[in-house]
Order: C-alpha cells, then sequence, then structure tokens
C-alpha cells in the first residue's frame, strides 16, 4: 500500500469514527468495511490506536477515544496530519 493510500484509509476511518461515535468493530469487520488486507487492517489499526485516535475494549473491538474519559475505554483523538507524520519516518 502507498503512503497516500494508507493516508487516506486513516482519514476515512477517522471520518466514520468521528460520525458515529459509539461504533464499535473488531478486527475482522474493519478489514471488511474497509475492504483491507490483514496486513493493510493491522496497520491501521495500530497507527490510530497509537496516535490515541482509537481504543482495543477488553472484548477486542475498536472504539473511538473521547477526551476526559477513562483510559481504559476511551481517552483523546488526534488529527490525521500527525499519523501521516509518524507513518513517513
Amino acid at each position: 500500500m502507498y503512503l497516500a493510500e494508507f493516508g487516506a484509509v486513516i482519514e476515512l476511518m477517522q471520518m466514520e469514527y468521528a460520525e458515529i461515535p459509539e461504533l464499535e468493530l473488531t478486527f475482522w469487520q474493519v478489514q471488511r468495511l474497509w475492504n483491507l488486507s490483514a496486513e493493510q487492517c493491522e496497520r491501521a489499526l495500530g497507527a490510530l490506536t497509537a496516535s490515541g485516535f482509537l481504543a482495543q475494549t477488553h472484548a477486542g473491538a475498536y472504539v473511538r477515544r473521547e477526551a476526559g474519559m477513562d483510559p481504559s475505554n476511551q481517552s483523546s483523538s488526534t488529527s490525521a496530519s500527525r499519523i501521516f507524520t509518524s507513518e513517513r519516518r
């Protein structure tokens, strides 16, 4: 996957999670929803989780973190540019 494509996937995922704050998807649901390979899905979820935009629940689902919430549930989002910058390194 090229950097531009990866950036577009990240941006699309962020937009969907922002539009539907209660969205709670498993790895396989994310992979299917955005038509990603397992590697692409792992990279995207890893980047969004590492940046603080998503968190993984105890059940394994990925949810959007919200500012001021318990970190074990959800806590603080980030901009796409921060994720793109870290991916270029």
